[in-house]
């Protein structure tokens, strides 16, 4: 298997005049891979304003009391405004990663043929799915490794931003085949043991070259604090916040998963 590092490359053309830097798309979150087949193979991304998560203060504790008043109340705003800093917004927050509408397509390809390269159709991806797009490539060959290319532009404008990755296929139903895999399972924000880069296992599960790893959950938690999951934001902040962290984006967008 070739050992490519996964880039995040951001280029940034002048595509109008009125392209500003708050107009740039860019794949905060990386992509992800799954559920790979002999001939397919799932791909995820989503469009982001910043590359970057924000380092910003972190949540604050909710009291066991407080929480519940909240919770009955149902007021949407306080159950999300409670757990900052007074007068903190949750863009500010540690590990925000909000979402930008763009249009994104996918570039592929197995490893060393150029000539079979294919491209997706540009989609476009919207607040209402968290600026999230999917694809399921399919009619590829088995046990081979492809480059993978997502490219984000404003809206008719040239692609400006790209992100690279890879994903393996797995073996012809017939072949004998020796594979190497991963499992791992129950990690959050919280618990994450290399500060900001994310958790250690990812370096070390890429340094085993497996083939696939499984995710057999728990992946996020909305029931553990800074922040509660109690709005259907808070539990997509926590997602965007968690595959932002650069050994876990990182890792997820050069291997195949089952999650």
């Amino acid at each position: 298997m070739n050992k490519i590092q996964v880039a995040c490359l951001f280029s940034f053309f002048i595509a109008s005049s009125s392209l500003v830097l708050g107009q740039v798309p860019h794949f905060g979150n990386a992509m992800r891979n799954g559920w790979a087949t002999q001939d397919s193979i799932v791909i995820w991304t989503r469009t982001t304003a910043q590359a970057e998560m924000t380092r910003g203060p972190d949540f604050v504790s909710v009291p066991k009391g407080l929480a519940s008043q909240l919770l009955s109340s149902g007021e949407e705003d306080r159950l999300v405004t409670s757990q900052m800093p007074k007068g903190m917004q949750l863009e500010q927050m540690l590990g925000s990663l909000p979402g930008m509408p763009a249009e994104v397509r996918l570039v592929y390809g197995p490893v060393g043929k150029p000539d079979k390269q294919e491209s997706t159709a540009w989609r476009k991806t919207s607040e209402a799915q968290d600026c999230t797009a999917q694809w399921k490539l399919t009619e590829l060959m088995p046990g081979t490794e492809y480059l993978v290319t997502a490219e984000a532009r404003v809206p008719g404008n040239d692609p400006i931003s790209r992100c690279e990755g890879k994903f393996q296929t797995a073996p012809a139903a017939d072949e004998n085949a020796d594979l190497k895999f991963c499992v791992t399972t129950c990690h959050d924000f919280l618990r994450r043991d290399d500060g900001e880069k994310g958790h250690k296992i990812y370096p070390s599960m890429t340094r085993f070259e497996p083939d696939f790893v499984v995710h057999a959950g728990d992946i996020e938690y909305y029931d553990k604090e800074k922040p509660y999951a109690w709005t259907k934001e808070l539990m997509r902040f926590k997602w965007a916040r968690l595959f932002s962290m650069p050994h876990n984006r990182e890792f997820y967008a050069t291997h195949s998963s089952y999650f």
